[in-house]
């Protein structure tokens, strides 16, 4: 059995062009030093930057929270779940 790999009648291939790796190092060197300096002199200390270190940085820097996209809709804290509930 072989999978057909061609293009569907009527779609094309939209995925975005990687951008060069000059600006790739550019813009990690930026954030980089942004953290340094929202942490008085200190990088990540950490093996692997995740969505956590990025966190880290909005917390040293004053800035809220980037709502979490894993977040069910329609979900509310339980805190306010219960305060709403005991005002029936």
């Amino acid at each position: 059995m072989s999978w057909d790999r061609s293009e569907g009648q009527g779609y094309t291939d939209t995925t975005p062009e990687p951008l060069a790796l000059e600006e790739q190092l550019s813009r990690i060197t930026a954030a980089l030093a942004i953290y340094a300096e929202a942490s008085k002199g200190h990088y990540p200390r950490v093996k692997l930057i995740s969505q956590q270190t990025g966190d880290d940085c909005c917390r040293m820097l004053g800035l809220a929270k980037p709502p979490d996209s894993k977040a069910k809709k329609g979900t509310q804290p339980k805190a306010r779940r219960r305060s709403a509930d005991s005002t029936k």
